[in-house]
């Protein structure tokens, strides 16, 4: 009677695992993603397990998480929307049956793609190479400049490199005008040239001669470079202050 007890003990056990294993995985959401509508990829996410970062390389931020009715809502740039109404596979997230991320690698590839995304020109910036970043990609008081090949010929200027000034494609006698800053401290001023490793330095010069006709001053102005072994992007200094 006893080993007849334990023998049905462990065929439940056993049944039990076996219903467990069945259930619906837990997959989670840390990681990176990309955000995809239509075929074409919007926006990129760095998801941690305290914050979430969109477009960080571009013209994006990080922020804690928001909750709502004790769920970790995610926004999603494509819907200007933070939500609940999501589901997370292994590989994908979707939102609200339309909205898909899905699940990219951390490799170089990867890194060089997200430094164009939420942008309406392609840049890679030139290699660190032996300088050191003066300054984190992202700082306050600065004005940032991108400059590159624009993804979409048929709203060009023109040129073979665009400016895009926020979300415009602008030509480069307003650069002056939008780097200024009436209330602003313009000994602290910061511009941010975020330009392709192709763009010519001729035209590189000549937008620098326009943020400085613009009120900024020399050893203020920075650009963009990448670092692939360690992945990462950083500030470096254009001119040096010695240089003013």
């Amino acid at each position: 009677m006893l080993n007849h007890f334990k023998l049905v003990s462990v065929i439940i056990l056993i049944f039990i695992a076996l219903l467990s294993s069945c259930e619906k995985p837990e997959y989670t959401i840390t990681g990176h993603w990309h955000e995809v509508l239509n075929g074409k990829v919007l926006h990129c996410y760095h998801l941690t397990d305290s914050t979430f970062a969109v477009d960080e390389l571009t013209v994006g931020y990080k922020n804690p998480y928001e909750y709502i009715n004790n769920r970790r809502a995610l926004y999603s740039e494509a819907n200007f929307e933070y939500s609940v109404d999501y589901q997370v596979l292994e590989n994908r997230i979707i939102f609200n049956d339309s909205i898909e991320w899905f699940r990219v690698k951390n490799d170089l590839d990867e890194f060089i793609a997200d430094l164009s995304i939420g942008l309406k020109v392609s840049i890679e910036p030139p290699e660190l190479n032996d300088r050191e970043f003066d300054f984190p990609y992202k700082i306050d008081n600065a004005t940032y400049l991108y400059i590159g090949r624009l993804k979409n010929i048929l709203t060009a200027t023109g040129e073979d490199f665009e400016i895009q000034m926020n979300d415009v494609m602008s030509p480069i006698n307003d650069v002056a005008v939008y780097v200024s800053c009436g209330h602003c401290n313009m000994n602290e001023k910061i511009a941010v040239l975020n330009a392709d490793k192709d763009v010519p330095e001729p035209l590189i010069q000549s937008i620098v001669d326009e943020v400085l006709r613009g009120g900024i001053l020399r050893h203020n102005i920075y650009t963009t470079a990448i670092d692939k072994n360690e992945m990462s992007m950083g500030l470096v200094q254009k001119f040096p202050k010695s240089s003013d």
